[in-house]
């Protein structure tokens, strides 16, 4: 089954944030090298859900981009939810 992946406002404003932060900081190519690489893993997580480890919060599972970014995102009955990106050099969430 393939699920429907749905952008909650938090997971748009926090990948739009990256993606500006590493187009400033790189380049334009750059940037959108990293909105391939979340493309890909979107296409990865929408026929195979389970893929990536779920989180101390139950349901809320965490997909590693690169090694200074991840995606958080719930499983639902009939679609994902993204629910934010995060940018791993910040502060952890999680202990």
């Amino acid at each position: 089954m393939i699920f429907d992946i749905r952008w909650t406002e938090e997971a748009e404003l926090t990948f739009d944030s990256i993606y500006t932060s590493i187009e400033n900081r790189w380049s334009t190519a750059t940037a959108n090298k990293f909105k391939g690489r979340v493309l890909s893993l979107l296409d990865n997580i929408s026929g195979h859900p389970f893929l990536f480890p779920e989180t101390v919060i139950p349901n809320i599972r965490k997909a590693v981009i690169t090694k200074q970014s991840s995606l958080f995102y719930e499983i639902h009955d009939d679609h994902i939810a993204l629910v934010f990106f995060w940018d791993n050099r910040q502060d952890p969430l999680f202990y």
